[in-house]
């Protein structure tokens, strides 16, 4: 998979559809998930706002392929998702998805040779993958409490962290 040096930009017109301007050619919603799926990186701009829209045309095409049946989501996870959204956590799991994504996107090749293997070889790899992320998520939640607390506890003493104390010069 090649991907581009830059962002392939396009533009939703007020008729809902999406233009790309440098090739002028109109695009539907299954043509941008075919380019993401080619490696290209989009990035999607209100016409008459200039608001970035990428974030929302993105979820779209996620919603229409689950609608499809092409399920990847388990329920399970859409639970978890509605219940972190907004919590004090958000940026954590948002990082934490994103290395694991990464992570699985550069392990690729060796999964998929591991899926060529008998089935219970296969399972007991993606089981210790799925461990050793765990082990990440757990220290990255430790981490991330025990940052907390330290700043509580400054806070509740009135003295700013030294990690967060602001230079006066």
């Amino acid at each position: 998979m090649i991907q581009s040096p830059s962002p392939i930009v396009i533009r939703k017109i007020g008729n809902r559809r999406l233009y790309i301007p440098k090739s002028g050619r109109y695009v539907t919603l299954d043509k941008v998930a075919s380019m993401i799926r080619n490696g290209d990186e989009i990035v999607v701009y209100n016409d008459k706002t200039d608001e970035d829209i990428t974030h929302f045309i993105l979820t779209k095409i996620i919603i229409e392929q689950e609608r499809a049946n092409e399920t990847l989501l388990p329920i399970s996870f859409l639970h978890q998702v509605i219940r972190w959204h907004g919590d004090e956590m958000t940026a954590l799991i948002r990082r934490y998805l994103e290395f694991s994504l990464d992570a699985l996107s550069s392990d690729k090749e060796q999964f998929i040779r591991q899926l060529s293997q008998p089935y219970e070889m296969t399972f007991k790899f993606i089981e210790e993958y799925s461990r050793l992320n765990m082990t990440h998520f757990e220290r990255a939640v430790s981490a991330f409490l025990q940052l907390r607390h330290r700043q509580n506890a400054h806070s509740d003493s009135g003295l700013t962290p030294p990690d967060t104390a602001i230079d006066s010069r």
